[in-house]
């Protein structure tokens, strides 16, 4: 399983997971890393769909109200872990403690390929969306 952190979450977040999972745990990259800066999310979502395996974390809700992003959404079959508004409400360190705090939650919740998508709040509380 792979883990893509969107644009709108600190790169040092997504590799200080990556060395915490290590080499037999979850693969999680930024969007910079795979893909340029500024691709579109209909060219990364359908992209990642057709490799499989992975999963989203983003804090950008407006993917659900664009009707060709929600379009490429459901055709790719991502799973998102959506961050609810609040977490924009947390400079870096604190964000970066609550995402590595409730990681293991995320993880047990998310299933690759199964579009089971989630609302994800600042206090660990996951809510299914589809």
């Amino acid at each position: 399983m792979k883990c893509l952190f969107d644009n709108c979450l600190p790169l040092k977040i997504s590799n200080t997971l990556n060395f915490l999972e290590g080499k037999s745990g979850i693969e999680v990259i930024h969007l910079s890393e795979k893909f340029s800066p500024n691709t579109e999310d209909v060219e990364w979502m359908t992209t990642l769909g057709k490799e499989k395996d992975w999963f989203v974390i983003s804090k950008d809700r407006k993917i659900k109200k664009s009707p060709q992003e929600l379009l490429a959404w459901k055709e790719s079959k991502l799973p998102i872990v959506f961050l609810k508004k609040n977490w924009l409400d947390y400079q870096f360190w604190d964000l970066a403690w609550r995402i590595v705090k409730y990681w293991p939650e995320i993880k047990k919740n998310v299933k690759p390929n199964s579009q089971k998508s989630f609302i994800f709040g600042v206090n660990g509380k996951i809510e299914e969306i589809l």
